[in-house]
């Protein structure tokens, strides 16, 4: 049964839009975890659980962002960089998209920008 659990592979091939998120303390806040956990699916004991399941890095980032905004009714103002839409986003120390998969989950923010204002710097 856990195998079945978070099925979003299943989700994007049916059409049915999907988002990410964590149960704390099952895991702490941390998309970037949270990414790592939908591409590589492994339990704390490093076991595949429910590969069939896997999203690409690409399609995790979708689900952080573009996905987010629109079950939250908000793509027209979030969820994308383009002109006139808030400027929300991160800056990372690697890029997601080229790392290993097994290092996703150690990508640092190194900054945040919320409405355009920087609120973190590492």
């Amino acid at each position: 049964r856990a195998r079945r659990i978070s099925p979003v592979r299943d989700a994007k091939e049916n059409q049915i839009s999907y988002t990410l998120h964590q149960d704390s303390p099952v895991i702490l806040p941390d998309m970037m975890e949270t990414v790592w956990c939908a591409v590589n699916r492994k339990t704390k004991n490093g076991v595949v659980l429910g590969g069939e399941q896997k999203l690409s890095v690409y399609e995790a980032l979708q689900a952080i962002t573009i996905n987010a905004a629109k079950q939250y009714g908000e793509e027209q103002e979030k969820g994308t960089i383009a002109p006139g839409k808030r400027a929300d986003f991160v800056v990372l120390d690697k890029d997601p998209m080229t790392a290993e998969p097994n290092d996703i989950r150690n990508i640092q923010v190194m900054m945040t920008v919320k409405d355009g204002q920087t609120i973190y710097q590492a």
